[in-house]
């Protein structure tokens, strides 16, 4: 053996001990080629640019679900947060399916709020459906699909805020589950009193007629059968609705019922019309729209209009002509059409069609006891629609309704009107 190749010896011999602890490191490591007499490259870091995942790697490909959290090749599940409207409560499902959820807000209420996350929304991988993809309700349902949110992966929060949300809710303190604790009052303890309970403050009437309903103020002082409220009284003469009124029996011409409650609509909640005898049935539909859309801009919630009645003798002052009937038509169209929720029609034809003594000889104008009738009946309406007592009973003797019954089909079921004569007489 020449001196050279004994030199070569010991070389060979480090170069092989070097590979033999590289295998051992990293059992997975394939051996150097054959004949190199070099070793193989060390392994960048997971993250660092340039690592891609084996083939038998696994790691969720792209396109189905998986989100990158900062290191190429190795993905995590997207965890689905769901915001479940009406009760507050988050649920997240770290691994579920991918694609977009949707949960259903129960009719009548908001959507739920999309739950929040850190940084920017990701672009969906190709191929998949992107998270924030709501799906829309169908034309048979009300609901209205809120869509669930998958965050975007690279920050540890993320992974915290999904464990957070998996955990169960927490106890609710009153209430069914998922619903706001009850702002209601305790309940007194044993033996205490109940707290006094504050009543409503009254209603603030603003009643605008024409001679009609100034009999409430010509045949007798109806203002006894007023009750349960603060009444305006503005009752007029040959009063119309928007148009120039006609003048009137005590000398002068009244402002139309639209300047009425212009001037004096401010401050009250609700509106009783009892005016539309001198009026035409062509232009009736657009003084009704004037009215009541001035009554809604002036904060005013509830416009109660009443019926006229159709049956009668009456002639309207200038030689014009009206149909009653036709006008009661629009009323009740009005109130069965949903875009006036603050009407209310006062049935007052249907009320005292049996009734013919209440009124003079033309049918429109009151008697004593039609006066008092109609003031009843504004009374009775107002109890039945906020709940209350009636302000009488039906006769004297008897019990009083509570609460007061819808009013307008009681002269049929009880054998005819109140005898108001008797009650407030």
């Amino acid at each position: 053996m020449t001196p050279r190749v004994r030199q070569r010896i010991p070389v060979l011999a480090v170069a092989a001990l070097v590979v033999a602890a590289a295998c051992a490191t990293d059992p997975t490591a394939d051996p150097p080629p054959a004949g190199t007499g070099t070793t193989a490259a060390a392994t960048a870091p997971p993250g660092t640019a340039g690592d891609t995942a084996s083939p038998g790697s696994a790691a969720a490909p792209r396109g189905e679900g998986a989100l990158d959290d900062g290191a190429a090749g190795q993905a995590r599940p997207a965890p689905l947060v769901t915001v479940v409207p009406g009760s507050g409560e988050i649920t997240a499902a770290a691994g579920s399916p991918a694609g977009p959820t949707t949960t259903a807000s129960p009719a009548g209420q908001p959507p739920a709020q999309e739950a929040e996350h850190s940084g920017t929304d990701a672009p969906a991988p190709t191929g998949a459906v992107p998270a924030s993809t709501a799906v829309p309700p169908t034309a048979a349902s009300d609901t209205t699909a809120t869509s669930t949110v998958a965050p975007p992966g690279g920050a540890t929060t993320d992974h915290a805020r999904a464990e957070d949300a998996a955990r169960p809710p927490a106890e609710v303190p009153s209430g069914e589950a998922g619903q706001p604790p009850s702002s209601a009052a305790p309940a007194p303890a044993p033996g205490e009193p109940p707290a006094p309970v504050e009543p409503a403050p009254p209603r603030r009437v603003l009643v605008i007629s024409d001679s009609s309903g100034a009999g409430m103020r010509w045949a007798i002082d109806a203002r006894p059968a007023l009750a349960g409220a603060e009444f305006t009284l503005d009752l007029e003469s040959c009063r119309r609705l928007i148009t120039r009124s006609c003048n009137g029996r005590e000398g002068y011409v009244p402002g139309n019922a639209l300047r009425a409650l212009t001037n004096k609509g401010e401050g009250h909640d609700t509106l009783v019309v009892l005016t539309g005898y001198n009026d035409s049935d062509r232009e009736f539909e657009t003084a009704f729209e004037y009215i009541y859309q001035t009554a809604v801009d002036l904060g005013i919630g509830t416009v109660i209009w009443a019926t006229y009645r159709e049956d009668v003798g009456y002639s309207v002052p200038d030689g014009a002509r009206a149909s009653y009937a036709a006008m009661n038509e629009v009323l009740w169209a009005k109130a069965a059409g949903g875009a006036h929720p603050a009407l209310h029609v006062l049935d007052w034809w249907g009320y005292t069609f049996e009734a013919p003594e209440w009124f003079a000889r033309d049918g429109v104008h009151y008697r004593a006891a039609g006066a008092l009738g109609m003031a009843d009946l504004i009374s009775r309406t107002l109890a039945h629609l906020d709940g209350r007592p009636c302000p009488a009973p039906w006769a004297p003797g008897e019990a009083v309704d509570d609460p007061c019954p819808l009013p307008y089909p009681l002269p049929q079921e009880r054998g005819g009107v109140p005898p108001v004569l008797e009650l407030y007489g």
